[in-house]
């Protein structure tokens, strides 16, 4: 009997391992670990951390064809981007920001393969399971007919939205200035964000694109656009919709719906201007902001004797100043924040910059000496 059951087990796992020889094993697809986390980095920075619709947490993935196409959104923005990758054809959603760190914490090639539902993800010998939706469930931004695109060198593009970007409101009372204002300056696109304190306006060398309307670029949407690793972008956009093309990236955005006030009416004429360097005023400034607090950030520009003066005066009695030779007529000093300067001067660059005032109520304007086509303003603060 003893000798029965040992050859009958015998036979049982004979089979089984014959069964599972034969058995075809489930293709992957397989791609670099670095190539999938850099994709899936940019595209989940749009992916809040918390959502009430579990779907906007997760990236779609669809693989066909020796590629893979990767798409989130937050319904106010989409991002696609698709990779080069080899395997069968198949489809998913999955946790994005999961994903993301799974990509990230891997190294060499990376295996996906999808199995009813659940996406099983394999580097070396670290593997991980993720719950799976079927991309039926994902939502889509319609096509959009859109004006003819702009055609910028990505490292410009990023220039001009981050040196206005940082001026755009975050009151949400004030939505319409929560972003960057693409406006037709004469035939060529100028790029212009304010929040009512500061604001800063720079004109491209790109032609406006005929019968194109002025535009609000809202702020998040600029970021990711500014973000965009590319040689060159192209932009086009309707009244209600951006879109932003870049080799195998594709992102496309809600606009901010509201009318931009007329920033041609606060940008001052030129006054007594103090010519500085921007560098060294700004190393001056920093120096003397160490010694402000949360109560204060005022800072005084004083002129005398052919030296601008940095100070600020704590109020606990700390100060701070830095002190450098600037040129200018006559003596006297303003009242500025001390925050709003430094972003400025950075947003302002290397070499000289006039500052100038017409009146002491006036906003302070700043104009690079070798970059005309941008200008800064910032109010005065009450000495």
């Amino acid at each position: 009997m003893k000798n029965h059951q040992g050859r009958l087990r015998s036979v049982l796992i004979f089979r089984w391992r014959t069964s599972m020889a034969k058995a075809p094993a489930k293709k992957a697809t397989i791609i670099p670990a670095t190539t999938l986390a850099t994709a899936l980095k940019a595209a989940s920075s749009i992916v809040e951390t918390r959502n009430t619709i579990p779907i906007l947490s997760m990236v779609r993935l669809v693989a066909s064809g020796g590629s893979l196409a990767i798409t989130t959104t937050n319904l106010d923005i989409e991002y696609r981007q698709t990779i080069e990758a080899e395997g069968p054809s198949w489809s998913a959603c999955v946790d994005a920001k999961r994903l993301a760190a799974m990509a990230g914490a891997a190294s060499g090639d990376l295996s996906l393969s999808l199995d009813g539902n659940i996406l099983t993800v394999k580097a070396g010998r670290s593997r991980w399971a993720l719950p799976a939706l079927p991309v039926d469930d994902f939502p889509e931004m319609p096509t959009i007919q859109l004006c003819a695109p702009v055609d910028f060198a990505t490292s410009a593009l990023s220039e001009y939205i981050n040196r206005t970007m940082w001026t755009a409101s975050t009151d949400a009372t004030r939505y319409y200035l929560g972003g960057v204002f693409l406006n037709n300056e004469a035939g060529s696109v100028r790029f212009v964000a304010t929040d009512g304190h500061k604001a800063a306006s720079i004109v491209s060398d790109h032609a406006w694109p005929d019968d194109a309307p002025d535009v609000i670029v809202a702020t998040p949407l600029a970021k990711v656009i500014a973000g965009i690793s590319s040689d060159r972008v192209s932009l086009a956009w309707d009244g209600g919709r951006l879109r932003a093309s870049a080799d195998n990236i594709v992102i496309t955005g809600k606009l901010i719906d509201g009318t931009y006030p007329d920033y041609r009416r606060v940008i001052p004429d030129v006054g007594d201007a103090i010519q500085v360097n921007a560098d060294g005023l700004l190393a001056a400034v920093k120096r003397a902001r160490i010694a402000s607090n949360a109560q204060t950030r005022k800072l005084r520009l004083i002129r005398a004797d052919g030296v601008l003066c940095a100070k600020i005066e704590g109020t606990d009695g700390c100060e701070g100043e830095g002190e450098l030779p600037a040129q200018f007529d006559g003596d006297g000093e303003v009242g500025i924040n001390a925050d709003y300067l430094v972003a400025m001067l950075e947003a302002v660059g290397t070499g000289d910059v006039r500052i100038s005032q017409k009146t002491p109520n006036d906003p302070l304007r700043f104009d690079p000496v070798d970059d005309t086509d941008f200008i800064g303003i910032v109010m005065p603060m009450r000495i």
